[in-house]
């Protein structure tokens, strides 16, 4: 990895670790309040999206109606398919329930569904769908082989008529697994380590569009975070033995299954991996959160240790790392308020230069910091400050203002390099061949400015505004200047 590991991972794996104990010591009727109460979180999710999408409440994304609690309408999917799993399960598996707890539940899964559909994650319908088909082939007295046989049918039928659903967004799934597949080809035994793929996916885009030539993938290439597999970013990060090790772990943890409390636990583990291939849900707190509870959950069998007596020890180291993380909490709570509601005080700014160090492997802090240096024209201070952030998450923006520093600064060769990374990594947006457009206009290179004006005026620009139409409109006046008769 490239720098630090931010304090609050730890302290996350800390409170996933507490997740887990609670879900594996508690008792068949605590797990069955536990299933009750992601069921109802799911009901609470579903009521925020409806009033979401009716305009009632604001979403947390301006181009998405609905998000629930969530940053997009994915989560908030798979979050709705996890725990509509769950009550699918306590409906099918729990003995001795009430018609009106049944009827509840059923309500409950109807609010959910209709949710879950409004969000069109594609993920958490294939997720409730296959597994649904799993929860019903059980009760169907046939052999196990036909029943295999008929859920992956199923998914492959399910998974190709969602693909045909919107083939754009499935294709630009795809480059984005065979990029990150080559990341994880080239260092296939330890991976790259930590934050992987944010680091190094720009670079690996750029490599496989040069390696393919392919138009179409030109055409999707974009900014991009994610492996949108999670098998895959493990691969990434910690190589094919990461791989064998999570899955080892996973597959002991649940072995064994018993009691029908147990069983139940593993409707939504599936569902959640079903999920986790097409999306990013460790990514999600309160996605990955359960997680470890529903693997708890499903372990099953006798241990060699009593886990429930250690339930003191496991409650005090997590008070204990509670209070170690919270002068961590309050310093990044104040650089928060120094960054995001900055207002050029001359104290702040000092702040800012004394906190840079404490700050520079966290992308978010680095990134503001950053603009607020070059939004004051203080370029050769966000020179470096821009240089790191393309190491930690290389974007299309980055690339360019970390051009234009170079630029300003007079170091014009890793300006022209810089634009031309842009370019060929980014390949349908506009702004890093206007950047060199300009580059050249500046040092009076007229056959390359033309050449590049020229490449503007022939481009399909990924994402159309009234910047990149100024931008063309510009670049158009200058040839027909410049070359009367263009």
């Amino acid at each position: 990895m490239k720098g630090d590991v931010d304090p609050a991972y730890y302290y996350f794996m800390l409170l996933g670790g507490m997740l887990y104990f609670i879900g594996r010591t508690s008792t068949a009727g605590e797990r069955t309040a536990l299933f009750y109460g992601i069921i109802l979180s799911g009901v609470v999710q579903s009521v925020v999206g409806l009033l979401q999408f009716s305009g009632i409440l604001c979403s947390n994304h301006t181009a998405f109606r609905l998000t629930g609690s969530f940053q997009n309408p994915g989560m908030l999917g798979g979050y709705l398919a996890c725990s509509m799993l769950t009550a699918m399960a306590v409906l099918a598996l729990l003995p001795r329930q009430k018609q009106s707890g049944k009827i509840t539940l059923c309500a409950s899964l109807a609010l959910m569904g209709l949710v879950c559909l409004l969000s069109d994650s594609r993920a958490a319908w294939l997720a409730v769908v296959v597994v649904t088909i799993a929860i019903v082939a059980r009760k169907i007295e046939t052999k196990r082989r036909s029943k295999l046989i008929g859920i992956s049918l199923a998914g492959v039928l399910l998974v190709v008529g969602l693909y045909l659903y919107k083939p754009k967004s499935a294709d630009s799934r795809i480059l984005i697994w065979k990029v990150c597949a080559s990341m994880l080809l080239d260092k296939p035994i330890f991976g790259h380590g930590a934050d992987a793929v944010r680091q190094n996916y720009a670079p690996y885009l750029a490599k496989q569009l040069r390696k393919s030539a392919n138009k179409q993938e030109q055409e999707l290439a974009a900014d991009n975070t994610y492996a949108f597999n999670e098998p895959l970013r493990i691969g990434c990060e910690n190589g094919i033995i990461g791989i064998v090790l999570a899955g080892g772990i996973f597959l002991t943890i649940v072995r064994g299954r018993k009691q029908t409390s147990h069983r139940i636990a593993i409707y939504p583990m599936a569902g959640f991996g079903l999920f986790s291939l097409f999306s990013y849900p460790l990514g999600c707190l309160p996605l990955a959160a359960l997680l470890p509870l529903a693997t708890g959950m499903a372990a099953s069998g006798k241990s060699r240790f009593n886990i429930r007596q250690g339930q003191p020890i496991l409650l005090l180291l997590f008070v204990s790392g509670t209070l170690c993380f919270l002068p961590e909490w309050k310093r990044n709570n104040q650089l928060t308020t120094m960054l995001f509601a900055f207002r050029h005080e001359a104290l702040f700014e000092a702040d800012l230069q004394r906190a840079y160090p404490q700050f520079k492997h966290q992308t978010r802090p680095v990134f503001r910091y950053a603009t607020i240096l070059f939004q004051q024209e203080n370029y050769a201070a966000a020179l470096p400050v821009w240089q790191q952030a393309a190491k930690l998450c290389p974007t299309n923006r980055i690339y360019c203002n970390l051009g234009y520093c170079y630029q300003q600064t007079g170091n014009y060769q890793e300006a022209e390099q810089t634009y031309l990374l842009a370019s060929a990594t980014y390949p349908t947006y506009l702004t890093p061949r206007y950047r060199l457009f300009k580059l050249y206009l500046s040092q009076k290179r007229e056959a390359e400015a033309k050449q590049i004006a020229v490449e503007i005026g022939r481009m399909k620009v990924k994402i159309e505004n009234d910047a990149t139409r100024n931008m063309k409109k510009e670049v158009l006046h200058y040839l027909q200047t410049s070359f009367p008769g263009f």
